[in-house]
């Protein structure tokens, strides 16, 4: 289908009233569906059996403390993702700032400038770079 023919077609869609206040452009999630982000909630606090290295005993625990106490195991064994990722999600990834300097000059003021302001221009301007 040709741009032009798409276009129109939304134009027809718009004054025809079908994306206008209480005419939705779809049916969207059935209501009471499950979504896959529930499930794995669901799946994750379901309670196991595990072997638990701190205490050196089996005893229930939800996959999702299982899935957590592998990662440490990893971690502690030199694994340097398992590593980041505990630390990330325990402290938040650390932020990188990034220094900025405006410098505000219009055509006129470069045409006024001396050679020496020039000069200290075109310095300011490459060590932004």
């Amino acid at each position: 289908m040709s741009k032009r023919k798409v276009h129109e077609n939304s134009l027809k869609n718009l004054e025809g009233g079908k994306f206008k206040k209480g005419h939705p452009g779809g049916p969207g999630r059935p209501k009471g569906s499950v979504t896959a982000a529930k499930m794995l909630r669901e799946l994750m606090s379901k309670e196991l059996d595990a072997f638990d290295p701190f205490s050196k005993q089996t005893k229930k625990m939800s996959a999702q403390q299982i899935m957590l106490l592998k990662m440490m195991a990893q971690a502690m064994n030199g694994d340097k993702k398992a590593f980041e990722l505990i630390f990330d999600r325990m402290e938040g990834k650390p932020h990188q700032s990034i220094q900025q300097e405006t410098i505000n000059v219009t055509a006129e003021d470069i045409a006024n400038m001396t050679d020496e302001e020039l000069e200290e221009l075109r310095r300011r301007l490459s060590s932004n770079e």
